[in-house]
C-alpha cells in the first residue's frame, strides 16, 4: 500500500508592506488679515429751530378772517363758467329732446319694425341757423336699410327742427348726431 503523501503545509501568505504614510502637505501661506476699517463718525444732529406753533384759538380766528373775505374773481368765475356749463347742458338736452319728438311725429316706421325695441339707427344732422335741415347721413346703421331710410325721411320732412340760435346752436347743433329707435315715433 502506498503511503499516503503528506499534505502539504500551507505557505504562509507574505504580509503586505506597509504604505507609507503621506507627507503633510505645505500649508498656503496666510494672507496678513485686513487691517479693520476705521469706523464712520456719525454726522453731526442738525440742529432744528423750535417752531412755535400757533394756539387753536389764533387758527380759528384766521380761519373766521378767511372766511369773511368775499370769494376771488378767479373763483367767481370758475362757479360761473360751472353754472353756465350745467345751464349749457340742460338746454342741449331740452333741445335735442324736442328735436326727437319733432322728427318722431314724422316718422313712418315700415310695418315690421314697429314693435322691436332691437334696433337703432344713429344720423348726423347738418342744419344751418334756424333748423333748416340741409344734410342727413347715416353714422350708425340699424342692419336694415328701408328702416335706416325711414329715420333719414322722417327728418327730411320735420325740418326746421327747433334749435337754439347763438354760440350754443354753432357748438352743439349745426352738426348733431342723435339715436332713434321705434320708442321715439310712439
Amino acid at each position: 500500500k502506498p503511503k499516503p503523501k503528506p499534505k502539504p503545509e500551507p505557505k504562509p501568505e507574505p504580509k503586505p508592506e506597509p504604505k507609507p504614510k503621506p507627507k503633510p502637505k505645505p500649508e498656503p501661506a496666510k494672507k496678513p488679515a485686513p487691517k479693520p476699517k476705521p469706523e464712520p463718525k456719525p454726522d453731526p444732529k442738525p440742529v432744528i429751530p423750535e417752531i412755535e406753533e400757533p394756539s387753536l384759538e389764533e387758527m380759528l380766528a384766521e380761519e373766521e378772517l378767511e372766511m369773511a373775505k368775499p370769494a376771488e374773481p378767479a373763483q367767481q368765475e370758475t362757479q360761473d363758467a360751472a353754472s353756465n356749463a350745467d345751464q349749457s347742458d340742460v338746454e342741449v338736452a331740452s333741445f335735442t329732446d324736442a328735436i326727437s319728438a319733432q322728427v318722431g311725429q314724422r316718422w313712418r316706421i315700415p310695418g315690421n319694425y314697429r314693435n322691436r325695441d332691437d334696433i337703432k339707427t344713429q344720423v348726423r344732422i347738418q342744419m344751418i341757423p334756424g333748423g333748416e335741415v340741409i344734410n342727413v347721413s347715416v353714422v350708425k346703421s340699424s342692419g336694415y336699410p328701408d328702416f335706416d331710410e325711414s329715420v333719414m325721411n322722417a327728418v327730411k320732412l320735420a325740418s326746421p327742427l327747433p334749435v337754439p340760435d347763438g354760440p350754443l346752436f354753432d357748438k352743439q347743433f349745426r352738426s348733431l348726431v342723435i339715436e332713434f329707435d321705434p320708442g321715439v315715433a310712439q
